[in-house]
This record gives structure tokens, sequence and C-alpha cells, in this order.
């Protein structure tokens, strides 16, 4: 019998509350032991950035209030918020998906989108994966600007060779979390209702499992207070300080 694959309910909140439920996601979630995804909006322009860029540059970078910006737990550039769908992935560490490398994953979720969007009329490609085959290493590259430097195996629009899908990794014992943003602006042609329901088909058939509506435990909003109270900190914004770890 396969697995179950669980799709948790749709939320619209800040970008420090959207960042600590993807990480209490990874590593509280109850049923664990199973693939699971969540697809989430914000409530107000923001911008993300990297768990190990430079506070201080970015605030340069961005010219944005500190109160619009947050410190993902995942890797990776810059990402603005708020013209985007994005979404989380987390896998345990008993899921086969773990036996091979975070790049094997980038790759599968992105041909996913990549797939589901040419279902929606849009043409594009994996960026060093024209040909159907993808360099061995990504390019090396400082994060800076997500959108303006993109790597191996990300989205890109066939017409215009545009970044238009990205994502950042985080892997360790709790097993692998994927955080994942497309540009919505650059497909105003999308139905993302429909997207959304072919992308979640496509990672079913990757994962082997079925697809199975789940609701947040009614602990939910208690469990996860450490987490958001982690991510409004300006210790964490500015010097990733207090990092929760649970497992």
């Amino acid at each position: 019998m396969p697995d179950s694959f669980l799709i948790l309910p749709f939320l619209r909140e800040s970008a420090a509350v959207n960042m600590a439920t993807d990480l209490w996601f990874f590593q509280e979630l109850p049923d664990a032991s199973l693939a699971r995804f969540r697809h989430f909006a914000w409530n107000r322009p923001s911008v993300t950035f990297g768990y190990g860029q430079d506070f201080a540059w970015v605030l340069e970078e961005t010219k944005c209030a500190e109160i619009d910006l947050c410190r993902r737990p995942t890797g990776g550039g810059i990402v603005k918020h708020g013209e985007d769908w994005t979404y989380s992935l987390a896998f345990p560490p008993s899921h086969r998906v773990c036996e091979g490398s975070a790049s094997e994953v980038y790759l599968h979720v992105h041909r996913a989108i990549s797939v589901s969007l040419a279902k929606c009329g849009v043409d594009t490609d994996l960026l060093s994966c024209k040909k159907g085959t993808c360099s061995a290493t990504s390019r090396k590259v400082i994060p800076g600007q997500c959108f303006l430097e993109p790597v191996a195996r990300d989205v890109i629009l066939s017409a215009t060779d545009s970044k238009i899908a990205g994502a950042a990794i985080k892997r360790t014992r709790a097993g692998l979390l994927l955080q994942g943003t497309i540009d919505m602006q650059s497909l105003p042609e999308v139905n993302w209702n429909f997207f959304e329901t072919l992308f979640l088909a496509e990672l079913s058939a990757y994962l082997g499992a079925e697809l199975k509506l789940a609701e947040w435990p009614q602990s939910f909003e208690d469990s996860r207070k450490p987490y958001v109270e982690q991510f409004t900190s300006t210790g964490w914004l500015r010097e990733r300080k207090g990092t929760l770890s649970r497992k």
C-alpha cells in the first residue's frame, strides 16, 4: 500500500510566522514519518534571505525596513514575496528521497514544476538541463538576489532564459526541508489553482505516494509559538541566534 503524501491547509501570514511555521512543520508535525507539503502566502509584501547571508548587506541591498525582512531556516539568496507562489516540502530522514542528494530532490521538484507549467501552456527548461541532462554540480556563487542569480536546475522561461522558480534546502537529522517560490508576475496566464492540482499530482507520482488532505493539529498554535518567537526576534534576524532544534 502506498505511503500518504500529506497536504496541509493554506495559510496567509507574515514573513516571520511563515518561516516559523515551515521549521515547525519540518521538525514537529505529527505523522512526521510521511512526506508533507504546504502552499502558503504573505499578508504583506516581504523579503526573506538565506540562513547564511549577512544581515547588514541584505539591509543595504534591499532598502527594506526590518519589519519586512526575515531570515529563512534554509540557505539561498534574497527573495521578494507578495507576487510569488510559495510552498514547502518536508521529508523525514527515513524517506527514500533522503537516500540521495539534496540536488536530486531539487531537480525532481523543479522538473515537476516545469511539467505542470507546460500543461498550463508555459514552456520552460531547467537550467543546464535543456537537453535532458544536468551538470553534476551547481555553479558556485555567493548568494545574492535569488532571481538574478539562477543556478543549475532552476526553472527558466524557454523564450527568455529568465528564472521563474527556485528553492532553498535545509538538511539535518530531522530530514530535508525544501522552501520554493515561483514568480507569478512573469506568468499572468497561469491558472494557479489548476497549476497546484497538476504540481501535486507530479509530486505524488515522483514520491510514489497518495495525496492525503490533512489538518493542522489542535496543538498547532501553542506548539509553534517558540518558533514564532525565534523568527520574530532581533537576534535571529540579525545574527541567526536562537536556532530551535528538536531532533
